[in-house]
This record gives C-alpha cells, sequence and structure tokens, in this order.
C-alpha cells in the first residue's frame, strides 16, 4: 500500500458515507475499496470488488439516487486505492440526469 492508494482510499470512505446509499450498499463498496486498498496485485479478486462496486453504483443511477458524475468520482477513486494494472474504465457519455449508456460497465479490452 502506499500513500497515494490510502489518499484515494479517504477519498472514498468520504462519498460512500454521503447520501443516497443505504447501510448495505455502503458496506458492500467499502468492502470493495478494503479489498482493493490492500491488494498487492491485481487478481481476480481485485477484479470482482471492482465489478460488485459498479454494479451498485449502476443501481443507484438508474434509480435517480446518485448522479453518474459522483458515481464516475467514486469508481475513480476505488482504482486509485487498487494496485497497478487495474482495467480501464470506458468512457462515460449521455446526456446527463441518469442516462447511463449501455456500456458504461463495461471494461475496455
Amino acid at each position: 500500500m502506499t500513500s497515494e492508494r490510502a489518499r484515494a482510499y479517504c477519498r472514498a470512505l468520504g462519498l460512500i458515507s454521503g447520501p443516497g446509499m443505504d447501510e448495505t450498499e455502503q458496506e458492500q463498496v467499502r468492502q470493495a475499496a478494503d479489498t482493493l486498498l490492500f491488494a498487492e496485485r491485481c487478481d481476480a479478486t481485485t477484479h470482482e470488488a471492482l465489478c460488485e462496486a459498479r454494479a451498485i453504483l449502476h443501481g443507484l443511477i438508474r434509480a435517480a439516487r446518485w448522479s453518474q458524475y459522483r458515481a464516475e468520482r467514486l469508481l475513480g477513486e476505488l482504482r486509485a486505492c487498487g494496485p497497478e494494472g487495474l482495467p480501464a474504465w470506458a468512457p462515460v457519455g449521455g446526456t446527463g440526469g441518469s442516462a447511463v449508456p449501455p456500456d458504461w460497465l463495461r471494461l475496455r479490452r
């Protein structure tokens, strides 16, 4: 773990504890952040943690409980808490609001 990753973790926790997520969602995303922070290398566990967090954030956007911008910000912080080598996220487009393109959750290959 590096100090840069630890700072990203603190920023992620700040976003997680804000409004919009219920306690279960907060706990699940916090567990994903913990997994990423303490991972020494990119592996199936880190990929699974990111996928779980993305799925939760996708649901929050669809339910209009979180903005797309806020979700992107949290995903960026989660990625920054993890080890090098995590996959790049597909760019997010759309017209704002809760409109999320179908490829929002896909990884670039």
